[in-house]
């Protein structure tokens, strides 16, 4: 019997540990055409050049970093290495690519990348990334832009 809840417990804990690295939902906009969030990354993932996997709060077919740095650089001096999951079970390979973006030109004012994608337009469930920044940079805040175009 004890078994019995202690499996229980164990399983009612899984989508916290999944989710653990979501800090918040800075944005939730869900219509007829599209489902976009953006969410914010607990401090810990902030951290450069480590790796991390994370399972998204929905599922996307498309997805931008964004990061909240105070000091002025060129948006390429950031540089992210990732790869998405497919729903059936098959990672992407690593691609690379740099942010574009600079905070005047967003309405959230962060660094950002374009538009990424996997190798098609088919849903991903998770995220396995790290990225670059000159050292004496310091990253306030990591962002995932996560859409899911129906």
């Amino acid at each position: 019997m004890k078994r019995k809840y202690l499996f229980f417990l164990l399983l009612s804990l899984i989508p916290y540990f999944a989710y653990n690295q979501i800090d918040t939902v800075v944005f939730d906009q869900l219509t007829a055409e599209h489902h976009l969030q953006i969410v914010k990354l607990k401090d810990k993932v902030s951290t450069p050049q480590k790796k991390y996997k994370i399972k998204t709060p929905i599922e996307f077919n498309s997805f931008a970093f964004g990061w909240q740095i105070d000091t002025k650089i060129s948006p390429s001096d950031i540089i992210v290495y990732y790869r998405v999951h497919k729903k059936n079970g098959i990672w992407t390979d690593w691609k690379k690519d740099e942010a574009y973006i600079t905070p005047g030109e967003t309405r959230w004012q962060m660094y950002q990348t374009n538009l990424l994608f996997g190798i098609d337009e088919g849903l991903n469930d998770k995220i396995e990334f790290f990225y670059v920044i000159p050292q004496n940079i310091k990253c306030k805040g990591l962002y995932l832009i996560l859409q899911n175009v129906k």
